[in-house]
């Protein structure tokens, strides 16, 4: 039996990345520093998944279809569609990527990168980067989840959103973090 061909540029660079994201937590024989580079440019690539996965949401709601290299999707929406319904299934994006670098990148083995302050250079970076750790229970996770309340003021639908990636177990933890200012 043949594997199935991969078509398009987007699919292949998703599963580049997620190539990229596992190889390096498996690597082990790695200077911190260099670990660190790799697992910012890693932080970033997946961003920018959530970035286009929302660009391309807005598209599917806007027009009712997206095309993908070669392929055409046509989407049959009701025109009255639920405005709940959209926020629900938008606010999902992040929490649905989160879940693939818990995934691919979760592993105690890079403990010490994601402590670092300084490997994220945007709040999606960030959120995934304090997801992952809060995800694997790292020591001080709590604390992890307070620096990133303190770094931003979030609204109702970032605190959702964050509190549905680190599950059911970190709510109560996620909102006592992330109450209002």
């Amino acid at each position: 039996m043949k594997r199935p061909e991969v078509l398009g540029d987007v699919p292949l660079w998703i599963l580049t990345l997620r190539a990229y994201t596992i190889a390096l937590k498996n690597l082990e024989n790695m200077p911190k520093a260099k670990k660190e580079q790799h697992l910012k440019v890693i932080l970033e690539g997946w961003s920018t998944v959530m970035l286009y996965a929302c660009i391309a949401f807005k598209e599917i709601i806007e027009k009712r279809e997206i095309q993908l290299g070669s392929v055409k999707f046509k989407f049959d929406l009701p025109k009255d569609i639920d405005a709940r319904v959209v926020r629900i299934i938008f606010l999902h994006i992040p929490i649905v990527i989160s879940d693939i670098v818990r995934r691919d990148l979760g592993s105690e083995k890079l403990a010490v990168q994601l402590r670092n302050e300084n490997l994220a250079s945007t709040l999606s970076d960030l959120f995934l980067q304090t997801s992952v750790y809060a995800d694997l229970k790292l020591d001080e996770y709590l604390k992890q989840l307070k620096a990133l309340k303190g770094n931003y003021v979030l609204d109702n639908g970032d605190r959702i959103c964050m509190m549905r990636a680190w599950g059911a177990d970190h709510v109560r933890s996620a909102k006592s973090c992330l109450h209002r200012r």
